[in-house]
C-alpha cells in the first residue's frame, strides 16, 4: 500500500521539499532494512574539485552521507557501482564524465553548478534510464531533476551583518562569473546592506572564473586599498584568495582593526582564524551564506531510492524552507538580533529579496 512521507533536510530539522512537490512513496527500501541494494549515486565536479569549500564539497557530503547510510561503497566494487564523483579539470570534460558515470551504471547523477546544465541536459537525453539531479539550474527533461536556493534571501542577512560591521561604511562583493545565480547573490547582500544604510558604499568585482584564488587575492588587495573593510566572495576558490588576503593584513594589526570575510555555501568560520599582530588568536570569518546543498542532495537520493524521483520538477529552498541562511558563530549580540528580525519578515512576506540586480 503506497502513503505518502516527508523528506527532512537532515541537519536543518524540518520536513521540507520533496513533500512539497505531491510525493507519493512506497514502503521503505530493502537497504533501509540493511541490505546493500540502494541505487548508486554519483556527481560530476564543476571544475573546482570536490573540496572546493562550495557546491562541489557540499554536495559530495551529502552524496555520501547517504551512500554510507545505505550500505554501498564507494567506487566500483566487484564491478559494481556504489557512489563516486568525476572529477573535471575544467568545462571540457562535463559532458565526458557525465556519459562515463552513465555508462558505469551509476543510477542517480548529480552535476553541481549551473556550468554543467548544457552538458547535463545532452548526457539525459542519451540515457533516458538515468536518474540526473542539476543542482543551481533549471534543465527540462523527463529524467532530469532541478534543485535551486533562494540564496538572494541568506544573502540579505550577509547584507545585513556587514553594513552593521563596517567601520568605513565600506564594504566589497567578489562574484565568480556573471550568471542569473551570482546575481542572487549580489543582488541580495546590497539589498540587505542598503537596509541599514541606504549610503552605504558597495564595492563589486568578478574575478571571471571560480578557481583562481590568486585573483581572489588581486581583488580583495585593490578592494581594502579602496578602503573596503567587509567582503563577501560568491565565486568558489576565488574566495580562498580572498582569505588568503585578508589575513595576510590583519596579521599586521591588531583585531580590533581586523577587516572581515564572508563565506558562502558552507560554513567558511574555519578559514578566518588567524594571530594578529600582538599575537592574539582571532577570527576573521563575520559570517558564511549557507547553501544546503548537501541535505537536498541527501534528501533527493533518498527520495529517489524510495521511489519517487521529481523528474522535471524545480525544488525551490529559501529561508523559509531552511535551504539557505547564515552563520552566527562570530556575530555579536546586537546583530544577531537585527539579522533574525530581517529574517522572519522575509518568511513572513514582509520583506521580498530581489533575486535579480535592478
Amino acid at each position: 500500500m503506497k502513503k505518502s512521507m516527508k523528506y527532512s533536510l537532515i541537519g536543518v530539522g524540518v520536513a521540507v521539499v520533496i513533500a512539497l512537490i505531491g510525493v507519493n512513496m512506497h514502503k521503505p527500501s530493502k537497504a533501509a532494512e540493511g541490505q546493500s541494494t540502494a541505487q548508486s549515486v554519483a556527481m560530476v565536479t564543476n571544475g573546482g574539485g570536490v573540496d572546493d569549500r562550495s557546491f562541489n564539497q557540499s554536495t559530495w557530503e551529502g552524496i555520501t552521507r547517504f551512500g554510507k547510510a545505505n550500505g554501498l561503497k564507494k567506487g566500483m566494487v566487484n564491478g559494481k557501482p556504489g557512489y563516486d564523483y568525476f572529477n573535471s579539470d575544467d568545462q571540457s570534460q562535463f559532458l565526458a564524465n557525465f556519459l562515463l558515470a552513465a555508462k558505469s551504471n551509476y543510477k542517480i547523477v548529480f552535476g553541481a553548478g549551473f556550468q554543467l546544465a548544457d552538458s547535463i541536459k545532452q548526457a539525459a537525453a542519451q540515457y533516458p534510464k538515468t536518474k540526473f539531479v542539476i543542482i543551481d539550474s533549471v534543465v527540462k527533461g523527463k529524467n532530469i531533476a532541478s534543485v535551486n536556493f533562494r540564496s538572494n534571501e541568506a544573502s540579505y542577512l550577509a547584507g545585513v551583518a556587514a553594513a552593521k560591521t563596517t567601520k568605513t561604511n565600506t564594504i566589497g562583493f567578489v562574484g565568480g562569473m556573471h550568471s542569473e545565480l551570482i546575481d542572487m547573490f549580489q543582488a541580495g547582500y546590497m539589498a540587505g546592506a542598503k537596509s541599514v544604510n541606504p549610503k552605504i558604499s558597495i564595492k563589486i568585482a568578478y574575478a571571471n572564473t571560480f578557481t583562481d584564488a590568486s585573483k581572489g587575492s588581486a581583488i580583495a588587495a585593490a578592494m581594502t586599498a579602496d578602503h573596503a573593510d567587509v567582503i563577501y566572495s560568491a565565486a568558489g576558490q576565488v574566495g580562498s584568495g580572498v582569505a588568503a588576503e585578508l589575513r595576510s593584513q590583519n596579521q599586521k594589526v591588531p583585531a580590533a582593526d581586523k577587516k572581515y570575510f564572508i563565506g558562502v555555501d558552507i560554513d567558511q568560520h574555519a578559514d578566518g582564524d588567524y594571530t594578529d599582530s600582538k599575537g592574539v588568536k582571532s577570527n576573521f570569518t563575520l559570517t558564511s551564506v549557507l547553501t544546503q546543498v548537501g541535505n537536498a542532495a541527501n534528501t533527493i537520493a533518498t527520495a529517489a531510492n524510495d521511489g519517487y524521483f521529481p523528474a522535471g520538477k524545480d525544488t525551490i529552498l529559501g529561508l523559509k524552507e531552511n535551504g539557505v541562511d547564515i552563520v552566527k558563530t562570530e556575530l555579536s549580540p546586537a546583530i544577531v538580533k537585527a539579522t533574525d528580525k530581517a529574517k522572519a519578515e522575509i518568511i513572513a512576506g514582509k520583506i521580498t529579496v530581489s533575486a535579480t540586480l535592478k
